[in-house]
């Protein structure tokens, strides 16, 4: 018994269905971006407030200090030129200076 024109009509419409339920995420996906890293490359050794509270500094195996907003977390200062791991950071009492080894 050959198929009704509703039954080829179900038919036609659970196979367009199925297949834009599959293909939807290659139709819809993000376009990609490149992300580019903010913090530290590898082990962080020293995580300090500012004694004001408004700066964080970070120090790590990756040979750099970096100076953080507290507020927002944004990077304000990228500390390089150190020859080996910066095992340990402090800023000085006034803010205006800091130590690190």
């Amino acid at each position: 018994m050959p198929a009704s024109k509703s039954d080829l009509s179900g038919l036609l419409k659970t196979a367009v269905c199925f297949l834009f339920y599959f293909s939807s995420p290659f139709l819809f996906a993000q376009k990609p971006k490149l992300v580019l890293p903010v913090g530290h490359t590898s082990i962080v050794g020293t995580v300090v407030y500012s004694p004001d509270g408004k700066y964080i500094l970070t120090s790590s195996k990756d040979n750099t200090a970096k100076i953080w907003d507290a507020v927002n977390g944004e990077l304000l200062h990228d500390l390089k030129g150190h020859s080996d791991w910066v095992n340990n950071a402090t800023f000085s009492n006034d803010v205006k200076s800091i130590v690190s080894h």
